[in-house]
């Protein structure tokens, strides 16, 4: 029985496609293999005990919020007014537990940080109104877009910090160390400059 070319291509064709049918079909088992393990693997480490704690963690901590504010509503608010500090740190502490992909702006007004070793600080838009940095170590910290309207400065080694957009509106560097310092951008208005004299906005600062 003679078979002509054309058929013999279609039986050719026809022969291809049903070794690549199969090779799919062990394919599409291997694949189906994987995404079981894959599955298995993906539910083990949902609930894994520590994730199941974390939860069970960030429920106690709402629950907390929701108990201090209801008391600072119920009671009078003189009361709390001594405390009132340390209740507003504790909700901000708590806050950021329960929500540790919330961001918020670093704040350390009044505090006294006199003599403190700060080198390599990162300090990125803190907020440091008023803030004692007497003769505090903050070399090569990162002070960028930081307030820093009336801290004291005095004897602060700077050197090499990066200050550049900072608020130092009224601060006082007397006798600060500010070698190498980044001060593009600053705006030290009304500033007390290391030589005691207060700067003046028609002056370029000088580290």
């Amino acid at each position: 029985m003679n078979i002509s070319n054309s058929q013999q291509d279609l039986l050719s064709l026809v022969s291809r496609m049903e070794q690549m049918e199969r090779q799919q079909a062990v394919i599409k088992k291997h694949l189906l293999g994987i995404k079981r393990e894959l599955d298995n693997l993906v539910d083990k480490f949902d609930n894994r005990s520590e994730v199941q704690m974390v939860e069970s963690l960030q429920w106690e901590i709402a629950d907390l919020q929701k108990l201090f504010f209801s008391a600072n509503e119920s009671v009078d608010s003189s009361i709390y007014q001594s405390g009132e500090n340390t209740t507003l740190l504790l909700l901000e502490t708590l806050d950021i537990i329960a929500n540790p992909k919330k961001v918020k702006q670093k704040k350390f007004t009044d505090e006294d940080f006199n003599h403190a070793n700060l080198e390599n600080a990162d300090l990125h838009q803190t907020n440091l109104y008023s803030t004692n940095l007497e003769k505090a170590n903050l070399k090569k910290a990162n002070l960028s877009g930081a307030k820093l309207t009336r801290t004291k400065l005095d004897g602060v080694n700077l050197n090499s910090s990066d200050l550049s957009e900072a608020n130092l509106t009224n601060a006082n560097f007397k006798d600060a160390k500010i070698s190498g310092a980044i001060l593009e951008k600053a705006n030290l208005s009304g500033a007390i400059m290391p030589d005691g004299k207060i700067f003046e906005s028609s002056e370029c600062p000088t580290p």
